[in-house]
């Protein structure tokens, strides 16, 4: 079953995230910052959260890849006029088990920006990576540990400017979910908390950031329908209401509009979503409240493209004007396959 909160992204249209290999059934990154939406993996509903991509390893099977995907290109490029000019481009190498090797990433003149390597212990689980910010000069390092269940306990950061490294502590529930997350600094301080909550089908329905003193913060709380579907995200800072998010869905669970919803209960913006014969996304078209165009431009259209796999090849940003698609920004893809 799905997350609940890939919407965040296409909704509004400012989440970002790197050129990476992404999710091809609901593909919304748009690629310009270094975090991306990461869908926790689970048997039902889980909440999305914004984090660094090179903190998160993501295999194929978490991107949802088809196939035995070997090695994946993309280039990001932007249009001046009739021309396209690369702005940036990546390259994602993984291993016959779908799990992700070596993420490399160039500017727009081919030098490179980061490099990330991970690594797996005997049974085949993430114990750790290793991320050289080359452009700055930074080289980072993250170890992972498990219990006897397999399960991830602790997760110990190091970077290369003081103070910024740390240690992660999970726990979880009898179910395998994870429940509570405690975040320490350098010194063994403990900084920050992360708490879940599920419902009897392990929906994960709330998720709230907590001070060292168990205090909340803010949290997110969501709602599902029968089929396990998202259909409501509410933000809250502290218990004040800050913004929601609702969705509608199709037959097949797939959102086919997404709605930003201000605090007087008005919609303040949408995006409407198509998808082709295979469930992959066709078309994404952001409006505002009235249903009218977003900002200076027409309305933005994102048009799809696929290979036979049913990898997307193609990411294309419109604007939509009448019978006209004008392209003004598209990320290309090219897969390599184990034979």
């Amino acid at each position: 079953m799905r997350g609940f909160g890939w919407f965040i992204s296409t909704v509004i249209l400012v989440w970002a995230s790197v050129a990476s290999c992404s999710d091809t059934n609901e593909f919304e990154e748009s690629k310009k910052s270094s975090t991306r939406i990461v869908r926790r993996s689970g048997k039902h509903g889980r909440i999305i959260e914004k984090q660094n991509v090179v903190q998160i390893p993501l295999t194929a099977t978490e991107n949802n890849l088809k196939g035995a995907v070997k090695t994946v290109r993309y280039c990001n490029y932007r249009y001046e006029g009739n021309k396209k000019v690369l702005t940036d481009s990546g390259y994602n190498v993984y291993n016959k088990q779908g799990n992700l090797q070596e993420q490399y990433a160039w500017n727009n003149a081919g030098k490179p920006r980061w490099v990330c390597k991970y690594l797996y212990n005997g049974n085949k689980q993430l114990a750790g990576w290793i991320l050289d910010m080359i452009a700055r000069g930074e080289h980072d390092t993250t170890d992972f540990i498990y219990d006897a269940n397999g399960l991830k306990i602790r997760a110990i950061t190091k970077t290369g400017f003081p103070g910024t490294g740390g240690t992660k502590e999970y726990s979880y529930d009898v179910h395998g979910n994870e429940i509570l997350v405690k975040q320490y600094n350098e010194a063994g301080t403990l900084r920050r908390m992360q708490q879940s909550t599920y419902d009897m089908h392990d929906n994960q329905i709330q998720i709230a950031e907590l001070f060292p003193d168990g205090t909340v913060w803010s949290k997110k709380v969501a709602t599902y329908d029968a089929n396990y579907s998202l259909t409501s995200l509410s933000s809250y800072i502290q218990d004040s209401l800050a913004g929601k998010t609702v969705m509608k869905n199709n037959a097949n669970g797939k959102h086919i509009e997404i709605a930003a919803v201000a605090l007087d209960g008005n919609t303040r913006g949408k995006t409407l979503l198509s998808y082709n014969e295979y469930g992959h996304v066709k078309e994404r078209i952001a409006l505002d409240g009235d249903g009218k165009p977003v900002g200076k431009m027409p309305h933005i259209g994102f048009v799809y493209q696929y290979d036979v796999k049913g990898n997307v090849t193609l990411e294309q940003t419109n604007e939509i004007n009448g019978s006209k698609h004008i392209p003004y920004a598209e990320t290309v893809y090219e897969y390599i396959y184990f034979r």
